[in-house]
């Protein structure tokens, strides 16, 4: 690119900016390029459209407007989770209705609980232990009315207890506190940790503080693949376990031992095999190759000090070792000695300024050793990130400054049985449900209560539809309607978007029969012929009337039998309900309608 080219001066309300763009050279045998030019590491395809995608954007409006929605006026509907508020979310397709119902369901309440976690942290200044965090996540999540009365304290010390751990090991990091900037996992030094002599001389020259960043760094990389345990002494976490779908994709324990992973049992390996890498031994020749130290001599002396850091940990009487669970995998008894973080050593606090970003891959991380970004592969530095830049990433803001109110997502569609559709209708009226993703289900008919907010997920097909919709809010007296429509990625939500007068203020065209439709009309001949039929003939309607199609009956032939008798009062009656234009072409003279004679296909139809 050319910056020059540019005029940095033009753009009115806000700053301009000049964005670097690469070509990539892509390998012939690869459809699409898979290594990121910037921090090196290999993707499915590092090239994607940017475009907004069809949930995740509606998911960052509904929050918003969520949490504009006052709580309800009733006492009753106020003393519930989420204070009675009520957002009723369209769309067209039953599939799409039915996605988002639990998407958005799990992704505002997992902000929501970052946002218990981090207000936990604000009035602590200093780390604290995990499970003191657990203990005023609690209280926060209390107060703000998370749970209703009847939830026994025992479900309130297991919901903070998955939330805790899941931050600990950042199942999604970049989401996470940690990865937004908001909060920092740090390890409590244990006494008697001095200095590792290998990493104290050359070509390492790391002091004792150094070298305590450098453990830290090189066990975060346990703690993302979760070889951790949940086993803490105080019995904070005591009933989770590691295959709790809240830990999804790492919802499996893990191991550690020296060497010989056995990727199947989920054991892994310090140090890489041979001629392999990981991202330990990685990290490290990162560090020597910043210092000017060849590739093939930062790989040797990073490989040895992997080792003697190792040795260190393995040691029973060393302090490292202390940071461990010691035992067996809980699956395959014969695999023993194997190794895992305990909680006990790790705390949590509000990121300060001590926090950097790499200017590279962006990942935020509180350690660094030269500036030497955590992230495998990454040749980037980290550097400050402080607070004002922050505050530009969408998720700190969220998690920071978002009024933690409770929410409670459901379905309504065609696809629910009458039992559970009914349920969850009355549940959204009651405000036990506070948001339903329905289809056009809702558009009439049914009485939802005092409602402020409607939310459409498309641009509905006509003004008509947008009137019945946006008139399910605001029905009660002194209340103001609040209507939000997001435009898809399609023609006809973009030429809404374009002309949304037309949509908002469209004419709605009243319904209308024609008289002169051959289909209708022919419907109509058909139930006068079944009527004259069953006058006739009381006793069948009064019997069975699927008899009449069952051929395994004795009367599956009477209603032709009847009809080729060719009944004259039936005859008189057609001729007088059916328009005199349309006899001839139905032959309703000759009688030619029982036969679909004298017509095509379409109007067999």
């Amino acid at each position: 690119h050319d910056a020059s080219t540019f005029d940095l001066d033009g753009c009115e309300g806000h700053p301009s900016e000049t964005i670097d763009v690469f070509k990539l050279e892509n390998k012939l045998r690869r459809n699409v390029p898979r290594q990121c030019p910037s921090c090196l590491n290999i993707h499915g395809s590092v090239a994607s459209r940017i475009v907004t995608g069809k949930q995740v954007p509606v998911a960052v409006l509904a929050t918003s407007l969520y949490q504009q929605i006052p709580e309800s006026p009733e006492p009753r509907e106020s003393a519930l989770p989420g204070g009675g508020r009520k957002l009723m979310m369209f769309s067209d397709s039953r599939q799409d209705a039915a996605f988002f119902a639990p998407f958005m369901d799990n992704t505002y309440n997992k902000f929501k609980q970052r946002r218990y976690l981090v207000e936990a942290l604000n009035s602590k200044s200093e780390a604290i232990d995990m499970q003191e965090w657990a203990q005023r996540a609690r209280k926060v999540a209390e107060r703000a009315g998370e749970w209703d009365e009847g939830s026994s304290a025992a479900k309130r010390k297991r919901d903070v207890g998955h939330w805790v751990l899941r931050e600990w090991i950042a199942t999604d990091r970049r989401l996470a506190l940690e990865g937004a900037g908001c909060a920092v996992f740090c390890l409590r030094k244990p006494d008697r940790f001095t200095v590792i002599d290998a990493l104290s001389g050359a070509p390492w020259n790391l002091n004792q503080e150094e070298q305590w960043t450098l453990i830290q760094v090189l066990l975060d990389t346990l703690r993302y693949q979760g070889i951790v345990s949940f086993d803490d002494d105080s019995a904070t976490f005591s009933g989770i376990e590691h295959d709790d779908a809240i830990f999804a994709p790492r919802n499996v324990p893990c191991y550690l031992r020296g060497s010989k992973s056995i990727s199947g049992k989920r054991i892994y390996a310090w140090e890489p095999a041979q001629n392999f890498t990981n991202k330990r031994l990685d990290y490290l020749i990162r560090i020597l190759r910043r210092k000017g130290i060849a590739k093939d001599q930062a790989k040797e002396f990073a490989f040895s000090a992997l080792k003697k850091i190792w040795e260190s940990i393995n040691h029973p009487n060393s302090p490292l070792a202390k940071l461990f669970e010691r035992g067996p995998h809980s699956k395959y008894r014969n695999e023993t000695n194997l190794l895992r973080l305990k909680p006990n050593w790790w705390q949590v606090q509000l990121a300060g300024n001590e926090v950097n970003r790499c200017d590279t891959c962006g990942t935020v991380t509180a350690f660094a050793i030269s500036g030497v970004c955590p992230m495998s592969g990454c040749t980037g530095t980290a550097k400050p990130y402080l607070p004002e830049a922050r505050q530009r990433n969408h998720y700190y803001n969220l998690f920071t400054t978002m009024e933690p109110i409770p929410l409670k997502v459901s379905e309504h569609t065609a696809q629910l049985s009458k039992e559970k559709a009914f349920e969850a209708q009355q549940d959204f009226i009651g405000g036990k449900v506070n948001m339903l993703s329905c289809t056009t289900t809702f558009e009439m008919g049914v009485d939802v209560g005092d409602l402020q907010a409607v939310f459409m997920r498309n641009m509905p097909p006509n003004p008509g539809n947008y009137v019945q919709r946006a008139g399910r809010a605001g029905r009660r007296a002194g209340n103001a309607a609040i209507i939000v429509s997001f435009a898809q990625r399609r023609t006809h939500d973009f030429a809404y978007f374009e002309q949304w007068q037309r949509m908002v203020q469209g004419a709605v065209r009243p319904p209308s029969i024609h008289l002169d439709n051959i289909k209708i009309i022919r419907r109509h001949v058909h139930a006068e012929a079944m009527a004259h039929f069953f006058r006739a003939n009381q006793e069948v309607f009064a019997d069975r009337l699927e008899s009449l199609f069952d051929p395994s009956s004795s009367r599956p032939d009477e209603l032709n039998g009847y009809l080729a008798k060719r009944p004259e009062d039936l005859k008189e009656r057609l001729k007088r309900i059916i328009p005199s234009s349309l006899h001839t072409r139905l032959g309703i003279d000759n009688w030619e309608w029982l036969d679909g004679q004298g017509m095509n296909e379409d109007e067999k139809r």
